[in-house]
């Protein structure tokens, strides 16, 4: 039954394999390392459908919050996208540490955003241009463990990092290519990064150019800041994309689902 291929009858299969206790799939999937591939990949959509199902309470009271905590709703979507386990907070905590021993109390632009790009930079913060639509590049756990990841987890971590010190650290939602701001945007005091290219500073040619060829023109209103729940709903979409183009259904339509959750009225 675990090798059936009809579409059909997997679904059947996987209202199954969904009401099984995560570690008893998470065991009978270890034991499967050697079965052919289409029963690793009936458990591997079984696994992943018990892992939301377990997890949706915890989303859902996430949702319902007036402002979504940003690192605990990073972390459930890690986990439910096929994370393993990592002390997320720990590592925010000793990245942080670290930026306010470079402060000596000064969180001017040019000492706070130095004092972030280069702790980041040091713990091998990067964009992962090889495999960039690989849907590790958006769980905060692969992030933080390998220094991988797509623009906007990695802005999300200064972020985090910068909350915890109090920083003015702002994340952008621009089309495209998703950026950093350090300081006062409402007043246009401080400046642009680049998450993916080592939290490098950007004036505004510089982010005109990067933006360029996915909008043309770039207008102010593309650079505002996003709050918590809109850069949630843009790391589910950009998982939603990667996991459409690898194929995997059972994981596009949950994620669908947990975006509906979170952008609900």
């Amino acid at each position: 039954m675990l090798d059936e291929p009809d579409p059909a009858r997997v679904a059947g299969l996987l209202k199954q394999l969904e009401r099984m206790e995560l570690s008893d799939l998470t065991a009978l999937q270890e034991a499967a390392r050697s079965a052919p591939p289409q029963v690793q990949r009936n458990l591997g959509q079984g696994l992943a459908l018990a892992r939301y199902r377990g997890l949706e309470p915890d989303w859902v009271k996430l949702c319902e919050a007036t402002e979504p905590d940003l690192e605990r709703g990073l972390v459930l979507i890690g986990m439910a996208n096929g994370a393993t386990e990592y002390d997320v907070a720990g590592h925010l905590d000793g990245l942080a540490a670290q930026v306010s021993a470079k402060l000596t109390g000064d969180r001017a632009i040019d000492v706070g955003l130095n004092a972030l790009a280069e702790v980041l930079n040091a713990s091998s913060l990067a964009g992962n241009r090889e495999q960039y639509y690989d849907p590790a590049n958006s769980r905060i756990q692969d992030v933080l463990r390998t220094g991988k990841g797509l623009p906007i987890l990695l802005c999300a971590v200064a972020l985090l990092v910068g909350r915890r010190l109090e920083l003015p650290v702002w994340g952008i939602g621009s089309p495209g290519h998703f950026l950093g701001f350090y300081g006062d945007p409402s007043i246009g005091l401080g400046a642009y990064f680049d998450p993916f290219r080592g939290f490098r500073r950007l004036n505004f040619g510089e982010v005109t150019a990067l933006l360029a060829p996915f909008v043309g023109t770039v207008d102010p209103s593309m650079l505002k800041p996003v709050n918590d729940a809109e850069l949630l709903a843009r790391v589910l979409r950009n998982l939603i994309g990667a996991e459409g183009a690898a194929g995997n259904a059972v994981q596009v339509a949950r994620l669908e689902h947990w975006l509906e959750l979170l952008t609900a009225p």
